[in-house]
């Protein structure tokens, strides 16, 4: 009788620690960044001096931004996956956006533009309005054209 109680306690306790240790091994790695480059352009001119901010729509992801330098050229790093793209004025090197280059926080918590700018549509400055979708791939993208119009 000793024995089935010292059993049915091992096996209650064990079991779930053995789980958990199972499941920790298990776990998916988190895609490895891929390099994406591109330019930021309107009325077909490049754009210097803005900061593009790629929303990862997967909410277990963080922002990446990216300054644009000459000709509105901007690089960057991020995981593969769907983006919404802002683009507004300033630069990483400027004021950052809250919770910049940190972990996801809620997303009610989250900004949903940049700073405001008049040289900029305000549909692009706002990720819940903006036009800006981009898929990541897994070997990344180059070249990418993020035409704001006229």
């Amino acid at each position: 009788m000793a024995l089935r109680k010292c059993l049915r306690i091992a096996a209650a306790v064990l079991l779930p620690a053995i789980f958990a240790i199972v499941a920790m091994g298990c776990a998916k790695k988190p895609p490895q960044p891929v390099a994406v480059s591109g330019k930021v352009v309107r009325d077909g001119k490049g754009l210097v001096g803005m900061r593009v901010v790629f929303w990862p729509r997967d909410s277990n992801l963080r922002r990446i931004e990216a300054g644009t330098g000459a000709g509105g050229e901007f690089s960057l790093e991020c995981p593969p996956g769907a983006y919404v793209v802002t683009v507004g004025p300033g630069s990483v090197h400027g004021p950052p956006l809250p919770n910049s280059g940190m972990p996801t926080t809620p997303e009610s918590n989250r900004p949903n533009r940049t700073e405001k700018s008049t040289s900029v549509p305000d549909k692009y400055q706002d990720r819940q309005s903006s036009p800006l979708n981009v898929e990541v791939p897994a070997e990344g993208k180059k070249d990418l054209l993020l035409d704001l119009g006229k």
